[in-house]
C-alpha cells in the first residue's frame, strides 16, 4: 500500500520492505541477513561455524522475544495494549512453567525451549540456529557467503510470514479474529508468498519430486518431505539414539507430532466460525499427546 519509501527504491525491494544493502551489482533485504553477511565480512562472528552458531542462538531469542510484544503492541485498544505488554514482559523474564519436557532436558536448555543439538560437547538451542549450522555442515548455504545470505533472506521472509498471523491467533474477538484473519492472508499473499512461487517455479520446481518443499540436495543426490530429510541428517550426525530400538523411539514422537498437527490442518483450510472446532482439537491434543 502506500509507504514513504521512493518508488524507485520499492521497485527493489524483494518483499516491498525495509532495509535494503546493494553494493557490486548485488541486493540483500531482510535485516537479519544483512546483518549476518556484514558480520562474516567484518570477523564479528566468532572463530569458528560453532561460535556463529552461538551468535545466531541469541539474535533468534531476542527474536523471540521481540514476538512476545508485537500482538499487544498493535492492538489498537489502549486498554488491551497495556494488559498485553504487561503480560509480554512477564512472560519475557519468567522461565517456562509446567512442561512435557523432561526435567533433565530442561536443564540443558537456555532458554527454556527445545529444540536441542548436542554433539562433542557442544550443545546448541534456537531452531534457526541449529538449522544453519547444519546447512553449513553439509554445504548447503550456497558457494560463498553472499548466496548464504540469500538463503538467509528467505528464511526471514518466511519468520516474518509468521509475524503477519501472529495477531489473529491472540484476537479474542471471534468476528474480529475472521476480519484480522482475511486481511493477513491478503497481505502474506501480496507481500511474500507471490515471492516465494516466484522463486520456487524460476530456480526450484523442476527439482521437486512431488511438487513441494523442503528439498535436500548433496553430492548430486536429491531428497525431498520433511521427515524424510530430518531422519536422514539425524542419522548423519548420530542423534537417533543408541541403537534400533531407540532410533524408533525418536520416530515414535515425531510421528505423535505429525497426528497433532493432522488434528488442526483440516479446521485451518475449512471455512465459516472455526472457535468450537478448535476448542475440541485442543482438548483432544492434550487429552491423547500432550498430557
Amino acid at each position: 500500500g502506500k509507504s514513504p519509501i521512493p518508488d524507485e527504491i520499492k521497485a527493489r525491494l524483494r518483499y516491498g520492505q525495509v532495509p535494503l544493502l546493494e553494493f557490486d551489482g548485488k541486493r540483500l533485504v531482510q535485516s537479519h541477513a544483512i546483518f549476518r553477511y556484514l558480520a562474516q565480512q567484518f570477523k564479528l562472528t566468532g572463530n569458528d561455524e560453532f561460535e556463529a552458531a552461538q551468535c545466531d542462538e541469541i539474535i533468534d531469542a531476542v527474536k523471540d522475544v521481540q514476538q512476545l510484544f508485537i500482538t499487544a503492541y498493535v492492538d489498537k485498544d489502549e486498554t488491551r495494549k497495556a494488559e498485553g505488554l504487561k503480560a509480554a514482559e512477564v512472560a519475557a523474564n519468567t522461565p517456562p512453567g509446567n512442561s512435557p519436557i523432561p526435567d533433565e532436558v530442561k536443564a540443558r536448555l537456555k532458554f527454556g525451549q527445545v529444540p536441542l543439538l548436542e554433539f562433542n560437547g557442544k550443545r546448541l538451542v534456537q531452531s534457526q540456529a541449529i538449522f544453519r549450522y547444519l546447512a553449513k555442515q553439509f554445504n548447503l548455504t550456497g558457494k560463498d557467503e553472499f548466496e548464504a545470505a540469500q538463503c538467509d533472506e528467505v528464511v526471514d521472509a518466511v519468520k516474518d510470514t509468521y509475524q503477519v498471523f501472529m495477531p489473529v491467533f491472540f484476537e479474542k474477538d471471534d468476528s474480529k479474529k475472521a476480519e484480522a484473519m482475511s486481511a493477513a492472508v491478503t497481505s502474506a499473499k501480496t507481500r511474500f508468498i507471490s515471492k516465494f512461487n516466484e522463486l520456487i517455479e524460476k530456480e526450484i520446481k523442476a527439482r521437486l519430486n512431488y511438487k513441494q518443499l523442503p528439498l535436500l540436495e548433496f553430492e548430486d543426490k536429491r531428497l525431498v518431505q520433511s521427515c524424510a530429510i530430518f531422519r536422514y541428517l539425524a542419522n548423519q550426525f548420530g542423534l537417533t539414539g543408541k541403537d534400533d530400538f531407540e532410533s524408533a523411539q525418536c520416530d515414535e514422537i515425531v510421528e505423535a507430532i505429525k497426528d497433532i498437527f493432522a488434528l488442526f490442518w483440516p479446521i485451518m483450510s475449512s471455512k465459516g466460525d472455526k472457535a468450537e472446532a478448535l476448542k475440541a482439537a485442543v482438548e483432544k491434543a492434550q487429552k491423547q499427546f500432550l498430557s
